[in-house]
């Protein structure tokens, strides 16, 4: 049976190590199905100075594979994630999810940016690229977060 975020969001106590491989494998699966650029990058593939989508690239699709593979790197972020304040929207001045996975690796170690997508889009928040041709997303997660973050560095 195919997972989907509804059954991601639903586990049986609060423990994340009930993710199971199929569990995370058919999220990431959603994921791609939403977004059909995401690979371990985010939307695409970055290169310095553009953003790149050749579907049959193998640089893209070995950042496919690695997305996939990051199991791990996915139930760590889908853990963080799933504890983080929502708002009703997604706000167009909203941090990326670059900025906001930099907030989350102190506490869960270091995350792909789009592993962290696809476990976002699993804890089921509204997810969108920040703009055509940046791998980079925005969600409905509370500024806050972020906001907490950024004082307690200063």
């Amino acid at each position: 049976m195919k997972q989907t975020p509804e059954t991601l969001q639903q586990p049986n106590s609060d423990s994340d190590s009930e993710l199971t491989e199929e569990m995370i494998i058919g999220a990431i699966e959603h994921a791609v199905e939403l977004f059909p650029t995401l690979t371990s990058h985010g939307f695409g593939l970055v290169r310095i100075g553009q953003w790149k989508v050749d579907y049959g690239n193998e640089e893209f699709l070995q950042a496919r594979a690695d997305l996939y593979a990051s199991k791990d790197q996915f139930r760590a972020a889908y853990g963080w994630l799933r504890r983080q304040p929502r708002t009703k929207n997604v706000s167009p001045d909203a941090v990326t999810s670059y900025g906001i996975k930099h907030v989350a690796e102190p506490e869960i170690g270091y995350v792909t940016n789009g592993v962290f997508i696809a476990a976002a889009i699993a804890c089921g928040f509204k997810v969108q690229p920040c703009s055509p041709g940046n791998v980079n997303a925005v969600f409905n997660m509370s500024s806050k977060v972020w906001r907490e973050r950024r004082a307690s560095k200063r």
